[in-house]
């Protein structure tokens, strides 16, 4: 089951409070070693809602046995915010996928936030796609491919009063068109619930925008 987030979703805190159950263990997992700061607020974020959330040590995070035992071990992991270039190849190089793909097997539950999400679709083109407001690919990333554990594009952040929207809204439309892939549009405060690959539920308003059929 996945739990996703475009920034602080109250109401999805609550299902999520819920479906972990009275005793349990919520892992919060950074872009990266380096973000053990931000991943400390996301944690004391989640215990104001009453969810038992826990940051682990830098040295978790480097070594790739660890993380998965600790992973393994957790009623629910959190798959935080930041840098999406950086995320996807942290991630890849921990072997995060198939822990990911274990992890859920067993009955894990996975919630991500905003780049957290988007390594899980099968490539990552919402870290540049809107155009206004891209990730910095700071580390030159090449390889692209996420986990294909969805169907379809996570686009967070969405500002319908921004003055690019129309813009933003037009790439993610051609997106959408030239993966032959739907996107699926949150606005800050949105959540979704995932089963499998289908969304069974949704908080906020967010959209979907389906391929076009555009002839040649």
């Amino acid at each position: 089951m996945l739990y996703i987030y475009s920034g602080e979703v109250p109401e999805l805190d609550e299902v999520l409070r819920a479906d972990l159950g009275e005793e349990h263990v919520f892992t919060v997992i950074p872009c990266g070693p380096h973000e053990i700061g931000a991943a400390k607020y996301m944690a004391d974020c989640f215990r104001y809602h009453g969810i038992r959330a826990r940051v682990l040590g830098t040295r978790y995070y480097k070594d790739r046995h660890r993380l998965r035992r600790i992973i393994m071990g957790s009623d629910g992991i959190f798959l935080m915010g930041g840098n999406t270039f950086e995320f996807l190849n942290y991630a890849k190089d921990i072997d995060l996928f198939k822990v990911l793909a274990d992890y859920e097997e067993e009955g894990g539950l996975i919630a991500a936030e905003s780049a957290g999400s988007i390594i899980l679709s099968k490539r990552i083109d919402t870290a540049w796609v809107p155009s206004c407001h891209p990730d910095e690919n700071t580390i030159g990333l090449t390889d692209f491919e996420g986990m294909g554990r969805l169907p379809f594009h996570i686009s967070p952040h969405f500002d319908p009063e921004s003055e690019t929207s129309n813009q933003d809204r037009r790439e993610l439309q051609q997106l959408a068109n030239e993966t032959d892939l739907k996107v699926v549009v949150l606005h800050d405060g949105d959540g979704l619930i995932i089963n499998e690959q289908i969304i069974t539920a949704q908080f906020g308003s967010p959209f979907e925008l389906d391929p076009e059929n555009v002839l040649e």
